[in-house]
């Protein structure tokens, strides 16, 4: 997902396109296509600024070396603004560095004299600075220059960001902050106005990863170094209006290490005009217990300040010692009354509190009513609290939509109102369905088939499952007995007890949709229930639960699996770090202390594991759980700390197996041109559309006749936006079930400016939100026949409950299953597309025609441009490529202006894409490039054509030259379209054996040139790129 950004101000992106050409200067360094000169020793390095590049000196030795040179043309009597972000070396000399602007006069006007502002050593961290000068009388033009004295060749300067701008009504537009907002989401900080002014020191960084963000799909993160006096970043320069009242508001999650007041410290450093230090004010960091929580921050500005730094210190805190900041806001706050309320849905009672900011306080507050309306119509005016809540029973209110506001007389006799809010009351809930639940007994939906039972196997659509009498999984093998999945019988064990090698045969109950069996096993310790459930998709689910025959300790729990074959494994927990492939015939073996979900095999067929968490109930076990081999072994502890139970105690514990693919292959890669130019038939209606007012929490739009109308003119494959986990908090319902319906640890979108409310994220596991959900859904379909759904943030979560983490992976499948089936009830041919990311096992893929990839690597893109930069081929492909059912689409990561409008780039992407057969979701790359691909792609013809991948003997033999030249293709009755991709780093010559073919067409797309191939002839593709060839 794509979460959007406040921008406080974007200014001369490509500065010499801009108006101000000639009297403004933006340097970005990040490539030697800089709007100054160059000189002296003076180079970019690609990766050494804040964002890429920087322009990187050292000394010569010399007096007066200038390094950089811009003339700008000038009005006399104008005041600029120079700005730049540096960082000098710890050898730097104390006297520093300089800017010196020297002035071209006017002819027949003598030389004024030059500005000099002054840079100083600063080597632990990259600095911000500012200087201003105004232009003398008599003068035409300014030359910007950049100059060292006397510095060592040791010594060295890294400089990015430098700007000029005039200065109008005090402030220098594109450098000057007076407020921001931002959520750090990483694509849009190197172009927001913060990035120049937030400097990061030792421990400072930027983490992509959404699942952990609070707001948006980033943090700003501060790790302790060990230093007695550490500054993890500043923001500096932030002008100041004297005594004007602010407020700093950020979401705050801090480790328990900080529970001591001095040990983090956010500063607030008042400085006069001259930069000069006045005063501070503080706010200390306080342990947030794992949970993310608001605070404010409000100060007046001193007498006399114009300039504000906000540093974040710690004093000797460690690596593990971590504090994490989130939609960090600064703003001028007026004196406004406001009110916060929370509804408890169970005892239906509302909690309001009101406060005040500003110059007035809580003690200047005489009286506080709350008036409570209806459709404009006054319903109850209720005295409040001063200080503290006030409870107002909501059963004494009708069902329905409500507005709430305060009313506050002063002592002084004044009054003041606070905006209103609404709020909801939904005692008796309308909407709870059983819409989609699917019983054991109903048939098989399709395209799976039903279940069935001989003795102890079961078949599904592509397995069977073969069990001994106690449920142990004896044989995994494919319908017609042959190729099995499993290489031995699976092994289950608890304090070296086989709860799976009981002689009593199990109890089994057959049914269509799904087979369960149970047994029990004894032993003096405990009995262990055990519960298995196999469905039509091939979801095998065990239930454990444990009694205690006395007290014992259950020390030991191991699941093992042998496959026969494995090339890798693949673990996610719903994030984006430190997931993906892990290539076991590269590593021979992995293993890890993190919690995952895993998938375990070959691109062809494997199997699946799903937990909603172990013991103990944590992210990471003291020791390691889980090991791979490439021999195919797979070891889970289930048990990872002693667990006492006390005599008739119990304990439950789950898991799930299911072997891949999830559902039978429906080759929409033939049918589906999604936003394919001329070629489209499939078009998706995005979230941010105004006709949707709940941005995809729920199926529902304002217009009814609005939304006939744009389907009459949609494409064949319209499809429209859902994301059912997230919740925006303008669904009238939320305000009365937000305690039961807010995710924990809580995060969220932000959707203020566009649709007026945030979008935190939801729990699917409370009833009334999923049934609201379904039922919206079906009402809708039931009018409006889209011809498709994209599914957005649909896959797991982490949830935070009393007994710590759980994945709760059986509640969001049922959730998946619940929506699919409803989806169909009045189009069984609607399509779903499902956007996973990197948890291409997720259950939502079962439930899913076609899954979107790639955004898991945006924080790869951050410091890379290729994929096969940190891919190799086989990790590509066990990423991408892996027969899970659904067909597969790719979402280039590029967000840059500077790569996404790089043709080259396109170039890498489209030909990685069609390489593997993968579907392109066309945003962030060059749209012209792009459609070269694909309408020669469409125009050979892929409803009649059959895939041969690059990876397997294909039966034309066609070949290349070089190893590293790799090449899949299309076949169809007009003949053989081919895409061929250099994977290596360097630009390669080869030839294309194409066996009893004589002539061809070789396409190269970056040039948008054809020429006629015969085979033999010498080819030539650049590092990392793709051509086309057809063959007739």
């Amino acid at each position: 997902m794509h979460s959007k950004i406040n921008k406080v101000f974007l200014f001369l992106v490509l500065v010499c396109l801009h108006p101000l050409f000639g009297r403004a200067i933006l340097e970005r360094f990040d490539s030697t296509d800089t709007c100054g000169t160059l000189s002296n020793g003076a180079v970019i390095a690609p990766q050494a600024g804040l964002e890429r590049g920087a322009l990187v000196v050292n000394g010569n030795g010399t007096k007066m070396q200038y390094f950089y040179s811009y003339e700008m043309s000038v009005t006399a009597g104008e005041t600029f603004a120079l700005a730049l972000n540096y960082r000098t070396s710890e050898n730097f000399p104390t006297t520093g560095w300089l800017a010196v602007v020297a002035f071209t006069p006017e002819p027949g006007k003598e030389t004024p004299p030059s500005f000099y502002g002054r840079f100083h050593r600063m080597s632990n961290r990259w600095m911000h600075r500012r200087h201003e000068f105004t232009i003398p009388e008599g003068t035409c033009k300014a030359r910007v220059l950049l100059r060292f004295d006397l510095i060592p060749v040791t010594a060295q300067v890294r400089i990015d960001n430098l700007r000029v701008a005039p200065v109008i009504d005090g402030i220098a537009k594109g450098i000057d902050l007076t407020d921001f907002e931002t959520d750090f989401d990483q694509w849009s900080l190197d172009r927001h106005l913060l990035f120049d002014h937030l400097m990061p020191g030792p421990g400072a960084s930027i983490e992509n990863e959404w699942r952990k963000a609070k707001v948006g799909e980033a943090f700003l993160q501060a790790s302790g170094s060990g230093e007695p006096m550490q500054y993890a970043f500043y923001i500096e320069n932030i002008v100041l209006k004297p005594q004007h009242n602010y407020i700093f508001e950020a979401w705050l999650n801090a480790t328990d290490s900080f529970s001591f007041a001095a040990n983090g410290i956010l500063i607030f450093f008042y400085k006069d005009a001259a930069g000069k230090a006045i005063g501070q004010s503080r706010y200390h960091i306080r342990p947030t217990a794992g949970e993310w929580k608001e605070f404010a921050h409000a100060f007046t500005a001193p007498e006399n300040s114009a300039w504000l730094d906000i540093g974040m210190n710690m004093r000797k805190m460690t690596a593990n010692d971590i504090i994490q900041l989130d939609h960090i806001r600064l703003r001028e706050g007026d004196d406004q009354l406001s009110l916060r309320y929370d509804i408890d849905p169970d005892t239906r009672k509302m909690a309001i509190v009101s406060y005040v900011i500003g110059n007035i306080t809580k003690e200047d507050v005489a009286r506080i009513d709350y008036r409570i309306s209806q459709k404009e119509q006054f319903v109850r005016s209720i005295p409040g609290k001063t200080d503290g809540e006030t409870l107002v029973d909501l059963t004494e209110f009708a069902d329905g939509e409500y507005l709430l506001s305060a009313q506050a007389a002063f002592k002084d006799g004044s009054q003041k109102s606070s905006e209103p809010v609404a709020f909801g009351v939904y005692n008796h809930p309308d909407w709870l369905n059983d819409i989609g639940i699917y019983q054991p007994t109903a048939p098989a939906p399709a395209p799976w088939k039903d279940l069935q039972l001989n003795d102890q196997q079961v078949r599904t659509w592509n397995n069977c499952f073969t069990f001994n009498k106690a449920l142990q999984l004896q044989q995994l093998t494919g319908l017609d007995g042959r190729h099995p999945w499993i290489s031995a019988p699976m092994s289950l064990t608890f304090n070296q007890h086989d709860v799976l090698g009981g002689d009593k045969d199990a109890d089994w109950e057959a049914g269509s949709s799904m087979v369960k069996g149970t047994s029990t096993f004894r032993c003096d310790d405990f009995t262990c229930q055990v519960k298995v459930s196999i469905d039509y998709v091939g979801f095998m689910r065990y239930t454990l639960r444990f009694n205690a025959l006395r007290d014992f300790t259950l020390s030991q729990g191991t699941l093992a699996l042998s496959l026969p074959e494995v090339d890798f494994i693949h673990r996610c927990d719903g994030t984006w770090t430190e997931v993906g492939a892990v290539d076991l015939n590269r590593h021979q073996e992995w293993s890890s202390k993190h919690l995952y979900f895993l998938q375990f095999g070959k691109i062809k067929q494997g199997i699946c594991f799903y937990t909603p968490k172990l013991w103990p109930a944590v992210a990471d076990f003291e020791q390691d759980w889980v090991k791979a081999s490439t021999k195919g072994d797979l070891t889970m502890q289930l048990i990872n700390a002693p667990l006492t139970l006390s005599k008739d105690g119990a304990f439950t514990l789950e898991f799930a197996l299911c072997p891949y693919p999830f559902r039978p292959a429906e080759d929409n890669w033939k049918k589906i041109r999604f936003r394919a130019g001329a070629n489209s038939n499939c078009d998706l209606l995005w979230q941010t559309a105004s006709m949707m007012p709940y941005a995809g929490s729920l199926l529902t739009f304002k217009d009814s006749a609005a939304v006939q109308a744009f389907l009459q003119k949609g494409a064949e494959y319209q499809l429209v936006y859902q994301i059912p986990t997230y919740i925006i908090e303008t669904i009238p319902q939320w305000s009365y079930f937000r305690k039961k319906w807010r995710g924990l640890p809580a995060r969220a979108y932000d959707f203020r400016a566009s649709h007026g409310g945030m979008m935190p994220k939801g729990d699917f596991r409370e009833r009334t939100w999923v049934d609201l959900y379904i039922k919206t859904m079906v009402d809708h379909l039931q009018e409006h026949q889209w011809g498709g759904i994209y599914y957005d943030c649909f896959c797991i979560d982490t949830f935070q409950d009393n007994d710590g983490i759980v994945l709760p992976i059986f509640e969001n499948r049922t959730f998946h299953e619940r929506v699919y089936h409803a989806q169909r009830l009045h189009n069984p041919k609607s399509l779903t597309i499902s956007h996973l990311g990197a948890d291409q096992a997720s259950t939502l893929a079962a439930f899913s025609n076609v899954v979107l990839m790639g955004e898991q690597y945006r924080g790869n893109f951050v410091n890379h441009r290729y994929f096969l930069d940190f891919l190799t081929l086989d990790e590509f492909r066990y990423e991408n490529v892996v027969n899970i059912g659904p067909d597969r689409m790719l979402l280039p990561q590029y967000r840059r202006a500077e790569d996404v409008n790089n043709p080259e780039l396109t170039t890498h992407v489209m030909g990685m894409a069609l390489a593997h057969n993968l579907m392109v979701y066309p945003n962030f790359i060059v749209k012209e490039v792009e459609l070269r691909f694909r309408d020669r792609q469409f125009a050979f013809g892929m409803q009649d054509a059959e895939f041969f991948p690059y990876w397997e003997p294909n039966p034309d033999g066609l070949t290349t030259s070089n190893p590293d030249v790799k090449m899949s293709y299309w076949k169809n009755p007009k003949g053989i379209f081919a895409v061929i991709l250099n994977a290596s780093k360097a630009p390669v010559d080869f030839t294309v054996s194409a066996p009893g073919k004589l002539a061809g067409e070789f396409y190269e797309p970056l040039e948008d040139k054809t020429s006629a191939w015969q085979p033999e002839r010498q080819l030539h593709i650049a590092p990392y790129l793709a051509a086309l060839l057809t063959i007739k």
